[in-house]
């Protein structure tokens, strides 16, 4: 079945939101605060590469079919913002700068200097964050035997950077690679990027807050039972299921408060 309007943005919205309570949340990582900053860590190695992971699977596109075209998660709310469904007393204003934040930080051309000594190459390499960020997550997600096209994906930043290297050497590099820009450069950017996608929870969160209020109604204030006035746009069983867990979202509010990382955890790479 497709969807489109406001069943479509109530399943998308719903799979996105999905995806960031996932990423930032208190048991994922540790929220340290001192003189009105935090800094973020992971509790252990294994809850980083699983950050990693779903941060590719935020940027990655969606499976087509019930989610309508297969887009990212960053696509979504990018189209949200242009042509909202739930868009009351302008509270998309709330979702578009912290959207754009993050899609210009990802997009952005850094350079950094890497050694990699299986293939004995010392370089100074520029590659986009996005494009570093999907290599190391798959490296996180994956065995050698399902990393040939990442193992590509390497080679083409290295032609990029004027080094030309065959196929044995790019999956030679993989470890390299991931030990400078996952274990040490994503650990860098841990807190900007916590405080981004919390900024988009966010900006959801006050996206949808004025829908929220007009549609949650008590059935019985005492018993605690509730419902929502489900918009007369949305029939189909699951986008209206979509649209029930989406303000039960709301009503529950984002897994961690507003924090801003200090200005030394994102001036470099």
């Amino acid at each position: 079945m497709k969807y489109k309007g406001t069943e479509l943005e109530s399943i998308q919205l719903k799979a996105v939101v999905d995806s960031l309570d996932d990423m930032v949340n208190h048991s994922l990582m540790e929220f340290s605060s001192y003189e009105g900053y935090t800094a973020v860590t992971a509790k252990s190695l294994t809850h980083k590469e699983y950050f990693n992971i779903m941060l590719v699977d935020f940027l990655s596109n969606l499976d087509g079919g019930v989610f309508g075209q297969s887009i990212s998660c960053l696509r979504v709310l990018r189209n949200v913002c242009k042509s909202p469904c739930f868009n009351i007393n302008n509270s998309t204003e709330h979702l578009k700068a912290p959207v754009d934040q993050l899609k210009d930080w990802l997009e952005e051309v850094v350079t950094v200097d890497v050694w990699f000594p299986s293939v004995g190459i010392d370089a100074c390499f520029k590659v986009r964050r996005i494009d570093f960020i999907k290599i190391c997550g798959n490296i996180c997600k994956h065995g050698l035997g399902r990393l040939t096209k990442t193992a590509r994906g390497l080679q083409k930043i290295f032609k990029d950077n004027g080094f030309h290297i065959d196929d044995e050497q790019s999956l030679l590099a993989l470890s390299d690679f991931h030990e400078k820009f996952h274990d040490d450069i994503l650990s860098y950017h841990l807190s900007h990027i916590s405080e981004m996608l919390n900024n988009i929870r966010w900006g959801i969160q006050m996206y949808l807050l004025p829908e929220y209020e007009s549609s949650h109604h008590w059935v019985n204030r005492l018993d605690g039972q509730y419902a929502y006035h489900v918009p007369k746009e949305i029939n189909s069983q699951f986008s209206q299921n979509s649209y029930w867990e989406l303000m039960n979202l709301v009503r529950r509010q984002p897994n961690v408060k507003q924090f801003k990382a200090r200005r030394f955890a994102r001036i470099h790479y």
